[in-house]
């Protein structure tokens, strides 16, 4: 099984923030999915689980502790949404299918499944969480 950064048309920003390895997907806590009709894109902002063992300087001085993704999904297939919930943290996995890039999300109160053509990271961005 491929690694879920080997799926992206792009994921330079994270690969160099995580030497190249590609951080765990679960769980992740879900803030954001906006739609854009022009296009048919979605835009997906999580945080990741890891923080990275080598953050960049400017985030170890302001002292963060979360990395924060956005990715965005073009060209939708297909778009499944059930359930929400005001706090969702669950497992996100992404999946090569023969003619794009299937995203799935689960928890016990929401499903998301969002079939797209590619993917791609557009922002990756760190915070200081209260929560961890």
């Amino acid at each position: 099984m491929a690694a879920w950064l080997d799926l992206l048309e792009d994921a330079a920003s994270v690969r160099s923030i995580y030497n190249d390895q590609s951080p765990a997907l679960d769980p992740i806590r879900l803030h954001e999915i906006s739609l854009h009709t022009d296009g048919g894109r979605a835009t997906l902002r999580f945080d990741l689980p890891e923080y990275p063992e080598s953050p960049p300087k400017k985030w170890r001085l302001q002292g963060f502790n979360t990395v924060q993704v956005e990715l965005m999904l073009i060209e939708i297939r297909e778009l499944s949404l059930r359930g929400w919930n005001s706090a969702i943290d669950g497992r996100m996995s992404l999946a090569r299918e023969s003619d794009g890039v299937r995203v799935t999300m689960s928890t016990d109160s929401v499903r998301i499944d969002i079939k797209a053509a590619w993917a791609t990271v557009v922002k990756v961005a760190a915070y200081l969480s209260e929560e961890k």
